[in-house]
């Protein structure tokens, strides 16, 4: 499969991190390569996390609010509810540069080097 033919959502777990989230997020919509979508769980967020994504309107961001049950519940919402078999996590204090989901030659080659995940090491 080629790298073009895979798009990648962008996974985002946030707990807490309401002074970080806004960079991560502006640092994902700042990228080269645009066909992808951005999913952020709120896993029960005390300070209001999500109020720092309010004034984003493109419609790729997906905002998930949940009762707080941990980082790896967080971590799983976000894969089940992406729409595409390969994704990149992005912690939410994290940041990605301009061209981080820019194509390679081979879409396997973006998860060898660590990018992110394909459909069967993570889905039952």
């Amino acid at each position: 499969m080629a790298c073009a033919d895979i798009r990648s959502p962008v996974v985002i777990p946030l707990y807490n991190k309401r002074p970080y989230i806004r960079r991560a997020s502006d640092g994902v919509f700042s990228q080269t390569f645009t066909d992808f979508e951005s999913i952020v769980v709120d896993d029960g967020s005390r300070n209001e996390s999500h109020e720092m994504l309010a004034d984003i309107a493109d419609p790729r961001l997906r905002l998930i609010r949940q009762a707080n049950a941990g980082g790896g519940a967080a971590r799983n919402r976000d894969v089940e509810m992406a729409r595409e078999s390969w994704m990149a996590f992005l912690d939410a204090d994290g940041m990605r540069l301009r061209h981080a989901l820019r194509c390679g030659d081979v879409g396997k080659a973006r998860a060898a080097a660590g990018f992110g995940i394909g459909p069967d090491s993570m889905r039952a």
